[in-house]
Protein backbone atom coordinates (compact mmCIF):
# COMPACT_ATOMS: atom_id res chain seq x y z
CA UNK A 1 0.00 0.00 0.00
CA UNK A 2 1.36 3.44 -0.93
CA UNK A 3 0.82 6.55 1.14
CA UNK A 4 -0.27 9.52 -0.90
CA UNK A 5 1.34 12.64 0.55
CA UNK A 6 -1.07 14.78 -1.43
CA UNK A 7 -3.88 13.91 0.96
CA UNK A 8 -5.02 17.05 2.70
CA UNK A 9 -5.07 17.45 6.45
CA UNK A 10 -1.98 16.96 8.60
CA UNK A 11 -4.03 15.32 11.33
CA UNK A 12 -5.37 12.66 8.96
CA UNK A 13 -1.88 11.95 7.62
CA UNK A 14 -0.63 11.72 11.20
CA UNK A 15 -3.21 9.05 12.05
CA UNK A 16 -2.47 7.24 8.80
CA UNK A 17 1.29 7.25 9.29
CA UNK A 18 0.93 5.71 12.73
CA UNK A 19 -1.35 2.99 11.41
CA UNK A 20 0.75 2.33 8.32
CA UNK A 21 3.90 1.44 10.27
CA UNK A 22 2.76 -2.14 10.91
CA UNK A 23 -0.29 -2.33 8.67
CA UNK A 24 0.77 -5.40 6.67
CA UNK A 25 1.46 -7.42 9.83
CA UNK A 26 -1.70 -6.16 11.60
CA UNK A 27 -4.06 -6.80 8.71
CA UNK A 28 -2.68 -10.29 7.98
CA UNK A 29 -2.72 -11.30 11.65
CA UNK A 30 -6.36 -10.30 12.14
CA UNK A 31 -7.38 -12.37 9.13
CA UNK A 32 -5.33 -15.45 10.03
CA UNK A 33 -6.30 -15.47 13.71
CA UNK A 34 -9.86 -14.21 13.09
CA UNK A 35 -9.38 -11.19 15.35
CA UNK A 36 -11.46 -8.02 15.48
CA UNK A 37 -9.88 -5.43 13.21
CA UNK A 38 -11.30 -2.58 15.31
CA UNK A 39 -9.37 -3.84 18.34
CA UNK A 40 -6.13 -4.13 16.36
CA UNK A 41 -6.49 -0.60 14.95
CA UNK A 42 -7.37 0.81 18.36
CA UNK A 43 -4.23 -0.75 19.87
CA UNK A 44 -2.10 0.79 17.13
CA UNK A 45 -3.70 4.22 17.65
CA UNK A 46 -3.90 3.98 21.43
CA UNK A 47 -1.28 6.67 21.86
CA UNK A 48 -3.72 9.24 20.50
CA UNK A 49 -6.61 7.92 22.61
CA UNK A 50 -8.46 6.00 19.88
CA UNK A 51 -10.55 3.12 21.24
CA UNK A 52 -12.21 0.14 19.60
CA UNK A 53 -15.71 1.64 19.93
CA UNK A 54 -14.64 4.65 17.89
CA UNK A 55 -13.08 2.44 15.20
CA UNK A 56 -16.19 0.26 15.08
CA UNK A 57 -18.41 3.35 14.77
CA UNK A 58 -16.23 4.62 11.90
CA UNK A 59 -16.35 1.25 10.12
CA UNK A 60 -20.15 1.14 10.39
CA UNK A 61 -20.36 4.34 8.34
CA UNK A 62 -18.30 2.98 5.46
CA UNK A 63 -18.73 0.26 2.85
CA UNK A 64 -15.53 -1.61 3.74
CA UNK A 65 -14.98 -5.36 4.16
CA UNK A 66 -14.04 -5.51 7.85
CA UNK A 67 -12.97 -9.15 7.54
CA UNK A 68 -10.48 -8.44 4.70
CA UNK A 69 -8.40 -5.46 5.88
CA UNK A 70 -5.37 -6.59 3.83
CA UNK A 71 -7.41 -5.85 0.68
CA UNK A 72 -8.27 -2.29 1.66
CA UNK A 73 -7.18 0.30 -0.87
CA UNK A 74 -5.41 3.55 -0.06
CA UNK A 75 -8.69 5.43 -0.53
CA UNK A 76 -10.60 3.08 1.77
CA UNK A 77 -8.01 3.41 4.51
CA UNK A 78 -8.05 7.18 4.09
CA UNK A 79 -11.84 7.19 4.41
CA UNK A 80 -11.62 5.11 7.58
CA UNK A 81 -8.96 7.34 9.12
CA UNK A 82 -11.02 10.41 8.24
CA UNK A 83 -14.07 8.99 10.05
CA UNK A 84 -11.96 7.92 13.05
CA UNK A 85 -10.50 11.42 13.31
CA UNK A 86 -13.97 12.99 13.20
CA UNK A 87 -15.11 10.78 16.08
CA UNK A 88 -11.90 10.83 18.12
CA UNK A 89 -10.93 14.48 17.64
CA UNK A 90 -14.06 16.37 16.59
CA UNK A 91 -13.44 19.85 15.22
CA UNK A 92 -15.57 22.97 15.22
CA UNK A 93 -14.45 26.27 13.76
CA UNK A 94 -15.05 29.64 15.38
CA UNK A 95 -14.83 32.03 12.43
CA UNK A 96 -14.19 35.30 14.23
CA UNK A 97 -14.69 38.84 12.91
CA UNK A 98 -17.67 37.73 10.85
CA UNK A 99 -19.06 41.26 11.22
CA UNK A 100 -16.20 42.67 9.11
CA UNK A 101 -15.15 39.65 7.04
CA UNK A 102 -15.46 39.71 3.23
CA UNK A 103 -18.51 37.83 1.97
CA UNK A 104 -16.29 35.60 -0.18
CA UNK A 105 -14.43 34.35 2.91
CA UNK A 106 -17.69 33.47 4.61
CA UNK A 107 -18.90 31.57 1.53
CA UNK A 108 -15.69 29.54 1.43
CA UNK A 109 -15.98 28.56 5.09
CA UNK A 110 -19.50 27.27 4.52
CA UNK A 111 -18.04 24.54 2.29
CA UNK A 112 -15.48 23.11 4.74
CA UNK A 113 -16.01 19.65 6.24
CA UNK A 114 -16.45 20.86 9.84
CA UNK A 115 -19.10 22.68 11.84
CA UNK A 116 -18.48 26.41 11.45
CA UNK A 117 -19.77 29.12 13.79
CA UNK A 118 -19.62 32.66 12.48
CA UNK A 119 -18.84 34.79 15.51
CA UNK A 120 -17.82 38.28 16.54
CA UNK A 121 -15.88 38.30 19.80
CA UNK A 122 -15.60 42.10 19.60
CA UNK A 123 -19.39 42.46 19.51
CA UNK A 124 -19.78 39.98 22.38
CA UNK A 125 -17.22 41.84 24.50
CA UNK A 126 -18.85 45.20 23.79
CA UNK A 127 -22.26 43.85 24.79
CA UNK A 128 -20.97 42.27 27.99
CA UNK A 129 -19.14 45.44 29.00
CA UNK A 130 -22.26 47.53 28.35
CA UNK A 131 -24.39 45.09 30.33
CA UNK A 132 -21.89 45.15 33.21
CA UNK A 133 -22.30 48.94 33.39
CA UNK A 134 -26.11 48.51 33.21
CA UNK A 135 -26.24 50.47 29.97
CA UNK A 136 -28.12 47.55 28.39
CA UNK A 137 -29.84 44.36 29.49
CA UNK A 138 -28.09 41.46 27.80
CA UNK A 139 -27.24 37.86 28.63
CA UNK A 140 -24.67 35.85 26.62
CA UNK A 141 -26.50 34.09 23.81
CA UNK A 142 -29.37 36.57 23.60
CA UNK A 143 -30.52 37.48 20.09
CA UNK A 144 -31.29 41.07 21.08
CA UNK A 145 -30.79 43.50 23.96
CA UNK A 146 -32.61 46.37 25.66
CA UNK A 147 -31.05 49.80 26.10
CA UNK A 148 -31.51 50.98 29.69
CA UNK A 149 -29.63 54.26 29.77
CA UNK A 150 -30.93 57.50 28.25
CA UNK A 151 -27.71 59.37 29.03
CA UNK A 152 -25.79 58.32 25.93
CA UNK A 153 -23.83 60.45 23.50
CA UNK A 154 -24.26 60.19 19.74
CA UNK A 155 -21.29 57.86 19.28
CA UNK A 156 -22.60 55.46 21.93
CA UNK A 157 -26.08 55.47 20.45
CA UNK A 158 -24.67 54.76 16.99
CA UNK A 159 -22.47 51.95 18.33
CA UNK A 160 -25.35 50.26 20.11
CA UNK A 161 -27.58 50.52 17.07
CA UNK A 162 -24.89 48.89 14.93
CA UNK A 163 -24.56 46.10 17.47
CA UNK A 164 -28.32 45.63 17.58
CA UNK A 165 -28.50 45.44 13.79
CA UNK A 166 -25.65 42.93 13.64
CA UNK A 167 -26.98 40.47 16.23
CA UNK A 168 -30.50 40.64 14.80
CA UNK A 169 -29.19 39.82 11.33
CA UNK A 170 -26.87 37.06 12.57
CA UNK A 171 -29.10 35.64 15.30
CA UNK A 172 -26.66 36.71 18.02
CA UNK A 173 -22.90 37.16 18.16
CA UNK A 174 -22.34 33.41 17.76
CA UNK A 175 -19.91 33.20 20.70
CA UNK A 176 -22.18 31.54 23.25
CA UNK A 177 -23.67 29.22 20.64
CA UNK A 178 -20.16 28.10 19.67
CA UNK A 179 -19.21 27.47 23.31
CA UNK A 180 -22.43 25.56 24.00
CA UNK A 181 -21.92 23.38 20.95
CA UNK A 182 -18.34 22.56 21.92
CA UNK A 183 -19.19 21.75 25.54
CA UNK A 184 -22.56 20.01 25.25
CA UNK A 185 -22.86 18.65 21.70
CA UNK A 186 -19.25 17.81 20.81
CA UNK A 187 -17.86 16.93 24.24
CA UNK A 188 -21.16 15.61 25.60
CA UNK A 189 -20.93 17.43 28.93
CA UNK A 190 -23.83 18.02 31.32
CA UNK A 191 -24.63 20.66 33.95
CA UNK A 192 -25.62 19.59 37.47
CA UNK A 193 -26.57 21.70 40.49
CA UNK A 194 -25.54 20.72 44.05
CA UNK A 195 -27.75 22.22 46.78
CA UNK A 196 -28.07 21.97 50.55
CA UNK A 197 -31.85 22.36 50.72
CA UNK A 198 -33.53 19.97 48.27
CA UNK A 199 -36.95 21.54 48.86
CA UNK A 200 -35.96 25.13 48.09
CA UNK A 201 -33.14 24.27 45.64
CA UNK A 202 -30.88 26.51 47.70
CA UNK A 203 -27.81 26.69 49.90
CA UNK A 204 -27.98 27.24 53.66
CA UNK A 205 -28.33 30.99 53.10
CA UNK A 206 -31.34 30.61 50.84
CA UNK A 207 -29.54 31.35 47.55
CA UNK A 208 -31.32 29.39 44.82
CA UNK A 209 -29.13 27.15 42.63
CA UNK A 210 -25.94 28.67 44.04
CA UNK A 211 -23.55 26.56 41.97
CA UNK A 212 -23.46 24.81 38.61
CA UNK A 213 -20.88 22.18 37.69
CA UNK A 214 -20.03 21.08 34.18
CA UNK A 215 -19.36 17.34 34.25
CA UNK A 216 -18.97 14.35 31.97
CA UNK A 217 -22.10 12.57 30.77
CA UNK A 218 -21.28 9.56 32.97
CA UNK A 219 -20.78 11.61 36.16
CA UNK A 220 -22.00 9.86 39.32
CA UNK A 221 -23.36 11.31 42.56
CA UNK A 222 -20.11 10.58 44.38
CA UNK A 223 -18.07 12.21 41.63
CA UNK A 224 -20.20 15.33 42.02
CA UNK A 225 -19.49 15.23 45.75
CA UNK A 226 -15.76 15.18 45.03
CA UNK A 227 -16.20 18.13 42.68
CA UNK A 228 -17.80 20.11 45.52
CA UNK A 229 -15.04 19.19 47.98
CA UNK A 230 -12.67 16.25 48.49
CA UNK A 231 -13.80 15.78 52.10
CA UNK A 232 -17.45 15.57 51.01
CA UNK A 233 -16.57 12.99 48.37
CA UNK A 234 -14.64 10.85 50.84
CA UNK A 235 -17.41 11.02 53.47
CA UNK A 236 -20.30 10.61 50.98
CA UNK A 237 -23.31 8.72 52.33
CA UNK A 238 -26.00 9.22 49.69
CA UNK A 239 -27.58 11.83 47.47
CA UNK A 240 -31.12 13.14 47.10
CA UNK A 241 -32.61 14.02 43.73
CA UNK A 242 -34.28 17.34 44.53
CA UNK A 243 -36.81 16.98 41.71
CA UNK A 244 -38.08 13.51 42.64
CA UNK A 245 -37.07 13.63 46.34
CA UNK A 246 -35.68 10.12 45.86
CA UNK A 247 -32.51 8.91 47.56
CA UNK A 248 -29.73 7.99 45.12
CA UNK A 249 -26.60 5.90 45.59
CA UNK A 250 -22.98 6.86 45.06
CA UNK A 251 -22.96 5.16 41.65
CA UNK A 252 -26.15 6.83 40.41
CA UNK A 253 -25.45 8.39 37.01
CA UNK A 254 -26.56 12.01 36.83
CA UNK A 255 -28.45 13.68 33.98
CA UNK A 256 -28.23 17.16 32.54
CA UNK A 257 -30.12 19.60 34.76
CA UNK A 258 -30.18 17.40 37.87
CA UNK A 259 -30.41 19.20 41.20
CA UNK A 260 -28.72 17.10 43.87
CA UNK A 261 -28.38 17.29 47.64
CA UNK A 262 -25.29 15.47 48.91
CA UNK A 263 -25.48 13.90 52.34
CA UNK A 264 -22.15 13.13 53.99
CA UNK A 265 -20.65 12.66 57.42
CA UNK A 266 -18.88 16.02 57.16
Amino acid sequence: MKISHSWSGKSICGYLNILHRNWHRISRKTEIENLAIEQAIAEQLGGIKVNDRQVKAALSKLDIQANKPSNWSDDELKELITEIRKINKPIIIAANKTDVAPEENIKQLKDVDSRVFFVSSAAELALRMAAKKDVITYLPGDKDFTINSTNLNKAQEKGLEQLKKFIRQNNGTGVQECINNAVFDVLGQIVVYPVEDENKYSDKNGKVLPDAFVAGSNCTARELAYMVHTDIGESFLFGIDAKSKMRISDKHQLKNGDVIKIVSTK
